[in-house]
């Protein structure tokens, strides 16, 4: 086998346990209510973007959607929900993929983890997912939106901090194992 090949099996095993943990974080570790799931599943999309970029991401995010929606259901599959998670992997992915080549400053990466945290909220969270919401449910608008921004609001200080304390600690180990070239 290449060394061109390597690194890109190790990316594909990565996306592989990362969209089990998405699973994991989306269907097991969750509150759901009817207009607002609590869970961490961006986290593991937020990593995966920060990791490996956006063509991951996507389908890390759409993936995992689709994959616990069908084995672990909350209700009826609703496609645009899976269209929306593919949708955040995009986003993240364009925002805060780390190049490993690159170097990026700490308070760049800081503003692009707000940034794309804040975007996904407006645009997916409350906007696309309040819509979705509406479309399944037939209920005021008005008052699903205002529920679901308390809620997003309430979540964001929480995924900023979580995400930049787990891409810190697993900066070294990301570097070493991921993107150093092997000696055969």
């Amino acid at each position: 086998m290449t060394k061109f090949y390597i690194p890109r099996i190790r990316k594909i095993i990565l996306a592989g346990l990362l969209l089990a943990v998405y699973i994991l974080l989306d269907r097991v570790f969750t509150i759901s209510t009817p207009i607002q799931k609590i869970n961490l599943s961006l986290i593991a999309v937020m990593l995966t973007a920060i990791i490996l970029g956006w063509k991951y991401a996507v389908v890390v995010g759409g993936l995992g959607d689709l994959i616990g929606a069908i084995t672990m259901p909350f209700g009826p599959y609703f496609p645009g929900f899976t269209l929306s998670a593919a949708l955040i992997g995009l986003i993240y992915g364009f925002w805060i993929y780390r190049d490993p080549n690159k170097e990026i400053k700490e308070w760049k990466f800081i503003l692009r983890i707000i940034g794309s945290n804040i975007l996904v909220l407006v645009l997916i969270s409350v906007l696309l997912n309040g819509l979705w919401v509406y479309i399944m449910m037939n209920k005021a608008y008005i008052a699903i939106l205002a529920a679901r921004v308390s809620g997003e609001i309430i979540m964001l200080p929480i995924k900023i901090v979580l995400i930049y304390a787990l891409e810190r600690a697993l900066r070294p180990f990301i570097k070493k194992y991921l993107y150093e070239e092997e000696v055969l």
